[in-house]
């Protein structure tokens, strides 16, 4: 079994590397072709909504279906990350980003000292956030935050309300800049009136710890009007505008 697996990774690497070799196997000598779409956060006052920042979307062109798609993993390298960025800041000219990390990813030391190298770079974004929907435990998040901080790096908790309850977020408020509540992930099974109440209780809790609130899944004019009666500042959502490939 390891004599065929040798000659078939030389075969390959004859053959160009990046590719499938094997009995049975179907050969492909073609990498994923991967991008990041950008999908705007909006400042919105009262008169007028302006462009505060984009969150970036991993998203996989399929061939045979001649369309973007999901990626069938999300774990991609941290420099494979940085060059999608770069790439999608060419054509993005908003004064900060929002990067989605699995927990793996965010609390790699190598990640973090990777994203701190290019948050600082001439090169890199105005400003760099990084999401998480999972919630670390207290020792990680004490140990990574405080890398990203010194670089300039904010961190945020996405889906609270929903994936993420208040018990598991309240234990790192301290080391945190903002949350993210997606109205999106509610709305097949609460009804409107219940997603209110989420969304204010939330509103209260980050302007209890000072940190940045942004709403998401808005869709409609009365959810912006309904979140600047609570003193939201920051939405995101179909209303605004679609995740696109920044042209």
């Amino acid at each position: 079994m390891l004599k065929r697996a040798d000659d078939f990774l030389r075969v390959s690497k004859k053959q160009g590397r990046d590719r499938m070799c094997g009995d049975g196997v179907a050969t492909s000598d073609q990498t994923p072709r991967l991008a990041f779409f950008a999908q705007g956060i909006q400042a919105a006052a009262a008169e007028k909504a302006t462009a505060w920042g984009a969150e970036l979307l991993l998203r996989e062109y399929d061939q045979a279906a001649a369309r973007w798609l999901l990626p069938k993993r999300f774990d991609i390298s941290v420099e494979q990350q940085i060059a999608l960025i770069a790439a999608a800041l060419k054509h993005t000219p908003v004064p900060r980003v929002t990067l989605n990390l699995t927990l793996g990813q965010f609390s790699d030391p190598a990640t973090a000292d990777a994203l701190a190298g290019f948050a600082t770079a001439p090169y890199g974004p105005g400003e760099l956030i990084v999401e998480i929907t999972t919630v670390p435990d207290l020792n990680t998040i004490r140990r990574v935050t405080a890398r990203y901080r010194d670089a300039g790096i904010r961190v945020f908790i996405d889906d609270v309300g929903s994936d993420n309850s208040y018990e598991l977020v309240q234990r790192i408020l301290p080391y945190i800049d903002g949350v993210k509540f997606a109205m999106q992930n509610l709305r097949r099974h609460e009804s409107l009136g219940r997603i209110r109440e989420r969304v204010a209780f939330w509103a209260a809790v980050a302007q209890k710890a000072a940190i940045t609130f942004v709403l998401e899944g808005v869709e409609t004019a009365a959810d912006v009007q309904y979140g600047q009666q609570l003193g939201v500042a920051y939405f995101q959502g179909y209303f605004f505008g679609k995740p696109a490939l920044p042209a």
